[in-house]
């Protein structure tokens, strides 16, 4: 079991029903995809990012190759016609 799927078990089972938990429990709920994520660097403008496993899924779905550029280069690639 991943740390933090440990930690939202134990946050559903001990804390109290408040605002707080739920805080918790969605900012667990988004940094999960990024647990398993693969730091890359964009081959056009060298930012770092991550390609979380639900886009790493998205991609091989539809048989595309992984991608070297970041989501911004790749925008502006796509809207510049390449």
């Amino acid at each position: 079991m991943h740390p933090l799927e440990n930690a939202r078990r134990l946050i559903e089972q001990y804390a109290p029903m408040c605002g707080a938990r739920d805080e918790a429990l969605r900012a667990i709920d988004d940094m999960l995809p990024y647990c398993d994520a693969d730091l890359r660097v964009c081959s056009e403008c060298g930012v770092e990012f991550f390609l979380t496993q639900p886009a790493r899924e998205f991609f091989l779905s539809r048989n595309m190759n992984l991608p070297h550029r970041c989501k911004w280069c790749r925008q502006r690639r796509k809207a510049a016609g390449r």
